[in-house]
């Protein structure tokens, strides 16, 4: 099923840089794929990595103002063990209306909890 959910996910994210999916799909595809990249499994190679942070930047850049995308972008990051740079972008995501990623993951002077 996780295999499934993964290639619908490909898919999507490929609408997404075709510029076919909504504003709203394309940040539910860049935090999903944040939520279903597992590290430890071994399709997560770092050009599978890669692929999901750039899908994710994308997002960023296009809507810079909404913080989904930052908590997706965030989470991957932190995931991949990023965790100062997941920092900023939870922070980022904080700034813009969400902060509960920052307060999950990081202390209040931004770095991350131990």
């Amino acid at each position: 099923m996780k295999r499934f959910s993964q290639a619908v996910l490909l898919l999507l994210a490929l609408g997404l840089l075709a510029g076919c999916a909504s504003k709203q799909e394309q940040i539910d595809v860049c935090q999903d794929m944040a939520l279903l990249y597992d590290p430890t499994e071994d399709t997560a190679d770092k050009e599978n990595l890669r692929f999901h942070l750039g899908t994710c930047m994308s997002v960023v850049e296009s809507y810079p103002s909404e913080p989904g995308p930052y908590i997706g972008h965030g989470l991957l990051l932190w995931k991949a063990g990023s965790k100062e740079s997941a920092c900023k972008d939870f922070k980022a995501a904080a700034d813009r209306g969400d902060a509960t990623a920052f307060k999950k993951h990081c202390n209040p002077d931004g770095s991350p909890i131990q």
